[in-house]
């Protein structure tokens, strides 16, 4: 019981988080992501001008969409193994969000990497 009460959190919560990043995702290829204090890419040369913003925002917008259908595909694990509980540990679905989450972030933070390097020299 306390395994399906689990997967019916994880459920929710990736679910919730993987649908925010999605629409943000969105937001930011389509430069409507405004500067502010929470969301989005903020390296400081992004936060230099409003260019630098929605340029940065705009390069990333992939890979936050990209890690949102991650987590929303680890929730879909977690609808399996809750009807499955019998057949799946819990683990597994776990150990798989783990590795696409980690997966996710690193292609974020490399590309975010990349396009501040791109900014930096296009400064000087």
């Amino acid at each position: 019981m306390a395994e399906t009460a689990f997967s019916v959190l994880m459920i929710l919560l990736l679910g919730a988080a993987g649908i925010l990043l999605l629409v943000m995702g969105c937001r930011m290829s389509q430069r409507r992501l405004p500067p502010n204090s929470w969301a989005g890419v903020r390296y400081a040369v992004a936060l230099q001008s409003e260019e630098n913003w929605y340029e940065m925002q705009a390069q990333c917008a992939t890979a936050t969409a990209g890690l949102g259908v991650v987590l929303i595909d680890s929730a879909v694990l977690f609808a399996i193994q809750a009807f499955l509980r019998d057949t799946i540990s819990v683990v597994i679905p776990m150990v798989v969000m783990l590795i696409q989450v980690a997966a996710g972030i690193a292609l974020l933070h490399v590309r975010a990497r990349k396009y501040r390097t791109h900014l930096l020299r296009n400064a000087k």
